[in-house]
């Protein structure tokens, strides 16, 4: 009984035994070949990354070149107007007068959820300030062994049981 000679996965450096009509093994089977003639290296499925995108290996993929800050000396990525944000390449808070830089949708973090409002602000002169109750040391000390009892309760029922 004659047995057909067992071939090598196509992958380079991929030493599995290849399935029949299909000249790869297993463990690569769903996996596609660089798009270049003769290359056998792998394109890494669902991988956006720059280096294997367009059905290329890392190897024969365009390499995309990161734009640098334009001031001298400096090495930051460049963003908007090629600068860095150090350098003036970031947008500012849409707030009025706010001049931190935008994080989130145009704002920066506090303002994130939206300008300021006249409306949101307190307003001081309806503050009722009296001096009716004014605790003392011992309301003080009570209520500290307040907190400390209900926080301690649960636990010492479990450590009884």
């Amino acid at each position: 009984m004659d047995q057909a000679p067992s071939i090598a996965c196509r992958f380079n450096g991929c030493e599995n035994i290849a399935l029949p009509n299909l000249a790869k093994c297993d463990f690569h089977r769903h996996r596609l070949p660089c798009q270049v003639h003769d290359c056998n290296n792998i394109v890494h499925d669902g991988c956006d990354a720059n280096a294997r995108g367009g059905g290329f290996c890392a190897r024969h993929a365009k390499v995309h070149v990161k734009h640098v800050c334009l001031e001298p000396l400096c090495n930051s990525v460049a963003h908007a107007k090629s600068k860095c944000v150090r350098h003036g390449g970031g947008r500012r808070c849409r707030e009025p007068e706010c001049h931190t830089l935008a994080r989130s949708g145009g704002f920066c973090r506090r303002h994130a959820d939206g300008p300021m409002k006249m409306d949101d602000e307190p307003n001081w002169h309806d503050i009722e300030v009296g001096m009716d109750h004014v605790p003392t040391f011992e309301d003080l000390d009570q209520s500290i062994l307040d907190c400390i009892l209900a926080t301690t309760e649960p636990m010492m029922t479990t450590m009884l049981f």
